[in-house]
């Protein structure tokens, strides 16, 4: 059975509706205070990649900002071992159409 998990990158960096769907989590729950602090944006990734994965689960990360909190979410994907899939999308926010497009990752 999968379930759909759907998360903003960043708390409060914007509201985000995607149609009528409210999106309240949050990968990065608290203010980063040193964006360069690698070693623990990712440490906050694996965990919450950690809490959430399943196999068949459809991931949406809710793209808010902040490079480094991203990159730190894609290594900890790619560095999963290799027997272990985590199919996920971004979600970009379109500034001539508000409204948020996909980018697909297997």
């Amino acid at each position: 059975m999968s379930r759909r998990i759907a998360v903003a990158l960043c708390k409060a960096r914007h509201d985000i509706m995607d149609l009528d769907f409210e999106v309240t989590e949050s990968i990065f729950e608290n203010t980063i205070e040193n964006p360069n602090d690698f070693e623990h944006l990712q440490k906050v990734a694996q965990d919450w990649v950690e809490s959430v994965w399943e196999e068949n689960n459809e991931i949406y990360i809710y793209v808010t900002g902040l490079s480094q909190a991203l990159t730190s979410v894609l290594k900890v994907i790619n560095d999963m071992p290799k027997d272990i899939v985590i199919s996920f999308t971004l979600m970009h926010w379109d500034r001539t159409h508000e409204f948020y497009i996909p980018q697909i990752f297997v």
